[in-house]
């Protein structure tokens, strides 16, 4: 399977159980759907993260692991999240469950963190305005 990623729009987030929704794929997101999730459906991949990391975690690095996008080889493994993904959140558990000395660290928007802390108690959230971090204007390049 060359591609391993899913979008799911649901009309209630708040009536699905998020642990039934990993299958071992690279990305599986469960998004509402509304206009304004539809909207922000666009600039999934245009948020400038390594800015946003940098801010609030000096040192980290792109990762080499499965369960987190950044780190500091040390103690800090950090991940993004724009909307819920049932993968990471998976992985995250793992990780969590079994690292007592390491320490997850979430960045995300203030309505994914109440869905998250639900799933992730024991993270340590940064909830920021992701809005500020999305180039929203196309840019195209040719030859």
């Amino acid at each position: 399977m060359k591609y391993r990623n899913i979008i799911i729009l649901i009309d209630d987030i708040n009536r699905i159980n998020l642990n039934n929704f990993a299958f071992g794929l690279n990305r599986i997101l469960v998004i509402e759907d509304n206009e304004i999730n539809k909207e922000k459906l666009k600039y999934l991949h245009s948020i400038r993260w390594k800015e946003v990391v940098d801010k609030y975690y000096k040192g980290a690095y792109l990762s080499e692991y499965s369960f987190c996008e950044y780190t500091n080889n040390k103690d800090k493994f950090i991940n993004t999240f724009y909307f819920i993904d049932t993968e990471k959140i998976t992985k995250l558990k793992y990780f969590i469950r079994e690292s007592s000395t390491k320490r997850a660290y979430i960045i995300c928007n203030s309505e994914v963190e109440t869905k998250l802390r639900k799933e992730l108690p024991n993270a340590n959230y940064c909830v920021v305005d992701l809005e500020k971090n999305i180039d929203k204007e196309r840019r195209y390049y040719c030859c």
